[in-house]
């Protein structure tokens, strides 16, 4: 779902005044899809999720869209299949991950506080192989909410979703604080749940993603700030095996992008994706990038 921001950077804000003035130079427009970026195919212009699944990349649209996985070409971003979860309907998909056997789809989001009905559909990976899949359903909710009247401030949104041994982890985007995000799981066994809390991590942003190294020693967290500025924040296991410490990387393929899917392409490279984004005389297409570190 397209995110909520405060506030727009300083010079966005005078581009847009300029541009609004009458018997001026209309202003030229700004399209920032550089770097070593693939666009992405106009059906999947809101990218919310991302996963390399078996040797092949995977994504979701967000909220809105028909309720389909998508595989797509690494190189050229285009859309190689479209697989539709014939008993499941996109109300917010945000997140898209998987295990051994099984498919993941985060129909989270929940930018407003006020859904009861929050749902991750787990899918067999066997389903992908034709036009068309059944999944289970975990419907879960969060002990401490107890009001679900709208919020923009919310602390119940979410984005973010790994799943570890059996253990679903997902990491909330909490609107209020717009630093931190709370950590709770879940078990990987369809039915309705509670989620248990276990962490709050303040990571500098507002977080829209996750994903698990192949090797299983590095967590990655993307996001972006007020700003809509895109942050990565990378795990790594402490002594104890735990993901505790972070640190951040520079991430400068672009300067405003609302980031939403990450994945693992090797242990050192992430894909990124991001969605298409418009205001006034800015614009970025939907677009991939690669992120070594």
């Amino acid at each position: 779902m397209k995110t909520k921001y405060k506030t727009i950077p300083i010079i966005l804000g005078l581009l847009v005044a300029l541009n609004s003035c009458k018997n001026t130079i209309e202003l030229p427009k700004f399209d920032w899809s550089v770097g070593d970026g693939v666009e992405l195919d106009v059906r999947i212009d809101e990218s919310s999720g991302l996963s390399l699944i078996d040797n092949s990349l995977w994504t979701i649209n967000d909220g809105g869209d028909e309720s389909n996985l998508y595989q797509i070409n690494k190189d050229t971003g285009k859309v190689e299949r479209t697989v539709r979860v014939e008993n499941a309907d996109n109300r917010d998909w945000e997140e898209l991950a998987s295990d051994k056997n099984n498919v993941y789809i985060g129909d989270f989001g929940n930018n407003k506080g006020e859904r009861t009905d929050l749902k991750i559909y787990k899918m067999s990976k066997a389903e992908l192989s034709g036009s068309k899949g059944y999944a289970d359903v975990i419907e879960f909710s969060y002990p401490e909410q107890d009001s679900f009247i709208e919020d923009r401030d919310t602390k119940f949104d979410c984005e973010a979703m790994v799943v570890i041994n059996d253990i679903i982890y997902i990491f909330t985007k909490n609107h209020k604080t717009e630093t931190t995000t709370d950590l709770y799981k879940l078990t990987t066994t369809p039915g309705i749940q509670v989620a248990e809390y276990v962490s709050t991590f303040d990571v500098g942003m507002l977080v829209s993603g996750a994903d698990i190294s192949p090797d299983g020693k590095t967590l990655s967290l993307i996001g972006y700030s007020k700003y809509l500025n895109p942050m990565v924040v990378l795990f790594s296991k402490d002594k104890d095996g735990e993901f505790q410490d972070f640190k951040h990387i520079t991430f400068q393929k672009t300067p405003i992008a609302q980031i939403e899917g990450v994945s693992f392409e090797t242990n050192n490279r992430l894909l990124i994706s991001s969605e298409h984004f418009k205001y006034s005389v800015y614009e970025l297409k939907q677009m991939m990038y690669t992120l070594d570190f």
